[in-house]
């Protein structure tokens, strides 16, 4: 299988909603015909012949379906059928933080808006290999992860961005492994559903403990895995390796640091886990684009108040 690169995908996670037996009208209900104006990924939990017609195909709603959907596709609903339905763009755009808290996520989108979600989808060509529709091997996987990141979601979380960028690596990992010949996929599948406990458990461990010395061979040791295999399965899980989310989640808790507080770089540097504040530096301008000191500047407190 391809290996694909997930060096754009940044993905901000704009609403997390779907239908249950309260919410779902009854059987035969037509939905609005729409223009997908995001991206979807929608698991199907219950169906009573409901089915959605997917740029003229008509496609079956069935328990352990996902349907996946790009900005641009026609779609249109028929009731009846249950889902959890997460809805994000593919790249972040600070400059779209209203638009993202204020609009309609199912309401159609502007010519302007396409042509811009056209433009990020040639930057995240892996999201362009999904199926419009599959069916899953463990319903039961994608259901606790779709279910953790709507609790979160509707708890408000602090953290739910970065806690919600974790589950939909995982969802879009696991479905890109859908793709594989069918022995490997169930092989995998086994291997994820097994360790995914754990994995959630160690992730936990990173998040509470970013600031302090975290090397990979601590890691395998807490749970008595080698270090191939830990990063092989997390990043199945997680989307990336332990030590590239551990990097990942510290360049994130920085950002935030520089927006927020006025301390000074090297203390911002020290506080987030990173024992040298030139490698900082350095590892913060190839991550973000630009330097700690511009990127204060650019977006916080000293734009705000200089």
């Amino acid at each position: 299988m391809k290996k694909y690169s997930y060096e754009n995908f940044n993905p901000y996670i704009i609403s997390i909603g779907g239908m249950t037996r309260k919410t779902c009208p009854s059987a035969g209900t037509v939905f609005q015909e729409r223009v997908v104006k995001w991206y979807e990924i929608e698991l199907i939990h219950y169906s009573d012949e409901g089915y959605i017609i997917t740029n003229g195909e008509k496609l079956l709603a069935k328990k352990g379906n996902i349907f996946y959907r790009k900005p641009g596709m026609v779609v249109q609903g028929v009731a009846a059928y249950h889902c959890t339905i997460i809805i994000f763009d593919s790249i972040f755009d600070v400059n779209n933080m209203n638009f993202y808290n204020s609009n309609d996520p199912f309401e159609n989108p502007t010519n302007l808006l396409l042509e811009t979600m056209y433009d990020k989808a040639s930057k995240t060509d892996f999201l362009n290999k999904l199926p419009y529709k599959t069916t899953v091997e463990d319903y039961g996987y994608y259901n606790k992860i779709m279910k953790d990141c709507f609790q979160s979601f509707i708890r408000n979380d602090e953290d739910f961005q970065l806690i919600g960028k974790t589950y939909l690596y995982s969802i879009l990992n696991s479905l890109l492994a859908e793709l594989q010949p069918i022995n490997t996929r169930k092989s995998n599948m086994r291997s994820i559903s097994s360790n995914y406990d754990n994995i959630m458990e160690l992730k936990n461990y990173i998040d509470n403990n970013f600031n302090k010395r975290i090397t990979l061979k601590q890691l395998s040791k807490m749970f008595n895995l080698s270090p191939n295999f830990l990063c092989k399965i997390f990043k199945e899980i997680v989307g990336k390796s332990p030590i590239d989310y551990l990097v990942h989640l510290r360049i994130s808790k920085a950002k935030e640091m520089l927006l927020s507080t006025i301390m000074p770089i090297n203390e911002i540097a020290y506080a987030c886990g990173f024992d040298n504040d030139t490698y900082f530096y350095t590892l913060f301008r190839k991550k973000v684009g630009l330097t700690p000191t511009s990127y204060r500047q650019q977006y916080g407190l000293y734009q705000q108040h200089g």
